[in-house]
């Protein structure tokens, strides 16, 4: 098979530098067997920032307690549950007692995915910043559960969140746009996603569908075949 052509799980290393030669870049999006969840019990009254992935730092989580250290004076029912496990994982911790959050910034480790489901089932916003994204399957699950989502502008994240649509996009560890979109969510004034129904719904998760995935490599496997 010849070696000058090849395939992207995303729009973004396809336009990146990782290849030269993007007129020859296939994008087949990987498949997610998407589920429906039951959202995990939520006491009342509480608000939930939740963000899922490994504890690294270009997954920016010690940004994310920060601003939740920012905001508990205004907000007493916010709570945000970190889910993952790695490296960063004690200085996490640290972070937390050091800020005194307690019971507030909860790094929950890892956990699995029917319950990572429910949590997501149950947030209130979905934050990931991460500064580095080929294409998030958490991201089309949270998606896929229709609940709002805020993300890092970075990687494959902007084929994922449409803005008006799915979700909004910030810079990559700017708290600051973190703290106002989310304040702004919190006090009702910003809706960040709506409700996808219908062909538009169908239309966009038929993208990331196993069967898309199936078909498209043939036919790329095809033309491969035939040069």
């Amino acid at each position: 098979m010849p070696g000058n052509r090849g395939r992207s799980v995303s729009a973004w290393p396809k336009m990146s530098t990782l290849f030269k030669a993007q007129e020859k870049v296939k994008v087949v999006y990987n498949a997610v067997g998407f589920k429906e969840a039951v959202p995990v019990s939520k006491p009342p009254g509480e608000f939930w920032i939740v963000s899922v992935g490994r504890l690294v730092p270009w997954k920016g989580m010690a940004t994310l307690i920060r601003v939740a250290g920012n905001l508990r004076s205004e907000y007493p029912g916010l709570r945000l549950k970190i889910l993952g496990d790695g490296p960063e994982l004690k200085a996490l911790q640290k972070s937390v007692q050091e800020l005194g959050l307690a019971g507030i910034a909860d790094l929950r480790g890892n956990v699995a995915r029917d319950q990572t489901l429910g949590f997501i089932a149950a947030a209130d916003l979905f934050i990931l910043n991460s500064g580095y994204e080929g294409l998030s399957h958490t991201l089309l699950e949270v998606a896929h559960a229709g609940r709002p989502i805020l993300a890092s502008n970075k990687g494959g994240n902007p084929e994922v969140v449409i803005p008006g649509q799915t979700g909004e996009l910030f810079p990559f560890e700017d708290g600051a746009a973190i703290e106002k979109i989310t304040r702004e969510v919190i006090a009702g004034v910003r809706q960040l996603s709506r409700a996808l129904s219908g062909p538009e719904r169908e239309a966009f998760f038929t993208k990331f569908s196993l069967p898309t995935m199936v078909a498209e490599t043939r036919l790329l496997l095809e033309r491969l075949c035939r040069h």
